[in-house]
């Protein structure tokens, strides 16, 4: 176990923690009536979320002696050493492409459906790995 990766994991957790909640804010709410910068500002809250998130499971992966670098590699591992349930693997795999066609594309109707599954399927997902992480965080 590296010593040094501890802190950084744990800092990492914090701002992905940070994160979740400022994306949870708003999850629950009607974006219908959101204006299209407020609605593509929900889109870069997911972006960073997620970026945070795959970071934070890699950074905990390198405290287990795991050395994965890719996104996918990350999400795989995690579900392999039980971090993640197998129906959040696969939203998290889903979840990784979307996030690649929001930040390279940008189609209306694309952003519509990407908004309702951040809303349905992705932020509880990011929950759900909250409180995962945070029991790993209370084991130190």
């Amino acid at each position: 176990m590296n010593a040094a990766a501890e802190p950084r994991w744990q800092q990492r957790f914090a701002n992905f923690e940070n994160a979740y909640r400022k994306l949870a804010e708003i999850a629950g709410q009607d974006l219908s009536n959101y204006s299209l910068l407020e609605r593509e500002g929900f889109i870069q809250r997911f972006e960073y979320t997620h970026e945070l998130a795959w970071n934070t499971l890699k950074d905990w992966l390198l405290m287990q002696g795991y050395q994965d670098k890719t996104p996918r590699e990350v999400i795989q591992r995690s579900f392999a050493v039980d971090i993640l349930p197998e129906q959040d693997t696969e939203h998290f795999l889903a979840s990784l492409k979307e996030r690649n066609l929001t930040s390279h594309t940008y189609n209306e109707q694309l952003a519509q459906d990407i908004l309702q599954r951040i809303q349905e399927i992705y932020q509880p997902m990011f929950g759900r790995l909250c409180e995962r992480l945070q029991k790993e965080a209370d084991k130190k």
